[in-house]
């Protein structure tokens, strides 16, 4: 009977840590609050891949990915005269 509480009691914890490491982002992925960024107004015709482009980003996936985090778009949708901010390091 002890037996079985004490494996009972390991597969608890190790499901527990299993559960919190897999829910952590991939470093690569993760934004800084420290990042410097600066402000960009959106214009007619202005795409998040297109602001890419024309900033001479080389992974587009990973800049759409953090301009979307920072300025809180849950999609790619865009309004005329809205202020993004971008992140210069990229």
């Amino acid at each position: 009977m002890k037996i079985k509480i004490n494996f009972f009691i390991i597969v608890i914890i190790l499901s527990f840590l299993i559960i919190n490491f897999s829910k952590k982002p991939l470093d690569i992925f993760q934004t800084h609050n420290d990042e410097s960024t600066f402000k960009y107004e959106i214009n007619e015709g202005d795409t998040l891949w297109g602001i890419a482009s024309s900033l001479g980003v080389e992974n587009y996936e990973l800049f759409i990915y953090k301009v979307k985090k920072i300025n809180n778009i849950k999609n790619g949708l865009l309004r005329i005269d809205q202020t993004l901010l971008i992140p210069k390091n990229i």
